[in-house]
């Protein structure tokens, strides 16, 4: 059985406008801006959606009600599909805060160490890789055939490059999604491959896979 998972970033809010990191939960709320994007969203996926799930942050969750409503989905809230946490650097707005997550970033992708940390407080990107890979095996064990899911920019460019047998370690990092921005993945005899990215199709292989 083939599984097709569209995932996509939330909308936009008034932190992402402000550049204020932003990772810990509740979070906040869509701005003006960012109900639009999630209605245009709701437009732009078509055909069948047989389930839909959110991060339960609260940006996540009002964009899936905006994108379910129409098609009378019901939200499933799945807490590990929350922002990666940047702990004591939340909140941050200034270049040093996004200098050092950057270089995280880098660690990760580039240098293969999935054990440094955010920041005190904060996660591993094995700890984030661990608890979005445990969410999708429970959203795959569920027995839909197409699933629309709701999350955050951090947790998808990390996470499916890292799962996609087709995408480069640091093809999120690279290339990030904007806002209510989408990747489609399906997945095969328990492998996944990136159809398309931010609207773009991908290659069948990543390089160095």
């Amino acid at each position: 059985m083939t599984l097709t998972l569209l995932f996509a970033r939330h909308g936009e809010t008034h932190h992402n406008v402000l550049r204020r990191l932003s990772t810990a939960p509740p979070g906040p709320p869509l701005n003006a801006t960012g109900r639009l994007q999630a209605e245009q969203l709701a437009e732009r996926v078509t055909g069948p959606v047989d389930a839909l799930y959110s991060s339960g942050m609260t940006r996540a969750v009002e964009t899936a009600r905006i994108v379910g409503t129409p098609r009378g989905l019901t939200v499933h809230v799945d807490h590990d599909l929350r922002e990666l946490s940047a702990g004591e650097l939340d909140g941050g707005t200034d270049d040093a805060t996004f200098d050092r997550l950057g270089r995280v970033w880098d660690s990760w992708v580039v240098d293969g160490d999935l054990e440094t940390r955010v920041a005190a407080g904060g996660e591993t990107g094995a700890e984030v890789l661990k608890r979005f890979g445990e969410a999708l095996r429970r959203i795959g064990a569920a027995g839909h055939s197409r699933v629309l899911v709701i999350a955050h920019g951090g947790v998808i460019q990390l996470g499916l490059p890292a799962l996609c047998t087709n995408l480069a370690a640091d093809h999120g990092r690279r290339t990030p999604l904007p806002n209510c921005e989408t990747a489609e993945v399906v997945v095969e005899d328990g492998r996944m491959r990136c159809v398309s990215w931010g609207g773009v199709p991908v290659g069948a292989k990543a390089v160095g896979r």
